[in-house]
């Protein structure tokens, strides 16, 4: 009897020394050439640019994986940066279990030294514009089947040193001007399934070395047919010490206006319409830190044009709720940088009102009155101050109806 226990183990050692010895040959058993052939084909069709990689390695006693090097996403013809993504090293690991009912739950994926440039032509379209798009064979009807959302998990994310650059070829013609996100670090878990992913990342922007920017939250998933930029997002922001000198070309400041510290919270969707809500401090160069004046900002729809006015208000430290959408914010930055120079800013009278949300209303009034003035009463003239572009003035005029204006008064 006591051979029993003893061929047991006997037996088990043999099974494991199989097992170790299987896995330890499987880089030699499997065309891993073969393997990253596949993966850039099936990138390239998807992303619809040219796709390269160098070496990939699979990796088996640090956790079953596979690593890539050398990652490189280039942009297509006629762009001038040559790469839309790069990245030093990625890898994956997966779980062993799921692998054997066909389903892909990926433990961890690090990326090392990712860096992401999103550049804008002259005439306005970003080399993203494609991406942003809803796939053509997608359906606003057509729901995705029950198992695809969970045949692709990713419990976590790991960003190391990462880069995200806006390359600006329209706001300063003749010239590019680059705005970079930089040391970019943290997680993004729980991506691919039902439930929103959850981040919480830090970078540095607008400041010189060292981390102060911070950003936690949720994003996802998009409803059915709908794009990836009109997920739901509840996010909650940090950004500290700002400085302000280096967007000169958006805001064309002769002297350098200080540091901005932003706190707040976003909700709604990236590419529809973003809520956001936060206190907005100013620090002039020199002096000691001191509440800012409120920037206030009337709530825009999607499809409409905001009016970037801001009243000189003595007040503490302010709270400020807005609304926007984001797709705008580039023709704004531009337009206000290519604004006629005989009237470079817009001066308003604040106006006194019973709650916040009037007096925001009585702001927006007030600056499309001015506006309406200011152009000679051509609302063609009124959008091209506003958006650096006259195809917005029936925007603009129904704007101004709304708000209880009539262009006969006004002239």
């Amino acid at each position: 009897m006591r051979t029993v226990p003893r061929r047991i183990l006997i037996a088990a050692a043999v099974v494991v020394a199989v097992l170790i010895g299987l896995l330890a040959a499987l880089p030699r058993l499997l065309d891993l050439e073969s393997l990253r052939r596949r993966i850039l084909a099936s990138a390239e069709a998807s992303l619809h640019r040219k796709v390269e990689a160098g070496a990939i390695r699979l990796q088996i006693f640090s956790g079953l994986g596979a690593g890539l090097e050398n990652l490189v996403v280039h942009n297509p013809p006629g762009w001038e940066s040559p790469d839309l993504l790069t990245a030093k090293r990625i890898s994956v690991k997966v779980a062993f279990l799921p692998l054997l009912s066909r389903r892909v739950e990926v433990k961890r994926i690090v990326l090392d030294s990712p860096a992401l440039t999103i550049e804008r032509a002259p005439t306005g379209a970003l080399s993203v514009d494609d991406l942003m798009k809803p796939s053509p064979g997608a359906s606003a009807g057509a729901a995705p089947p029950a198992s695809s959302a969970a045949a692709f998990l990713v419990s976590r994310l790991v960003l190391e040193r990462g880069a995200v650059r806006f390359v600006d070829r329209k706001v300063s013609p003749g010239r590019t001007v680059t705005t970079a996100v930089e040391e970019l670090r943290g997680e993004i878990a729980d991506v691919g399934g039902s439930a929103p992913a959850r981040f919480d990342l830090s970078a540095r922007f607008l400041a010189s070395p060292g981390s102060n920017l911070s950003l936690r939250g949720t994003f996802g998933p998009p409803k059915a047919g709908a794009s990836f930029g009109e997920a739901p997002l509840a996010a909650s922001f940090s950004a500290r010490g700002l400085e302000l000198a280096r967007l000169a070309p958006y805001t064309g400041a002769a002297s350098d206006p200080g540091l901005l510290t932003v706190d707040g919270k976003a909700d709604g969707a990236p590419l529809g319409v973003l809520r956001v809500a936060g206190a907005i401090q100013l620090q002039p160069r020199g002096a000691t830190a001191v509440p800012a004046a409120p920037s206030v900002a009337a709530a825009v729809p999607a499809g409409t044009t905001a009016v970037p006015a801001a009243p000189s208000v003595a007040a503490a430290r302010s709270t400020v709720v807005f609304e926007i959408e984001p797709r705008l914010v580039f023709d704004l930055l531009a337009g206000a940088r290519e604004a006629a120079p005989s009237s470079p800013r817009l001066t308003l009278d604040a106006p006194r009102a019973a709650s916040v949300a009037a007096f925001r209303r009585a702001v927006e009034r007030e600056a499309f009155r001015a506006l309406f003035r200011d152009a000679g009463g051509s609302f063609e003239r009124m959008s091209e101050r506003m958006t650096g572009s006259p195809r917005h003035a029936r925007a603009a005029r129904l704007r101004f109806n709304r708000l209880g204006l009539s262009a006969r008064d006004e002239r």
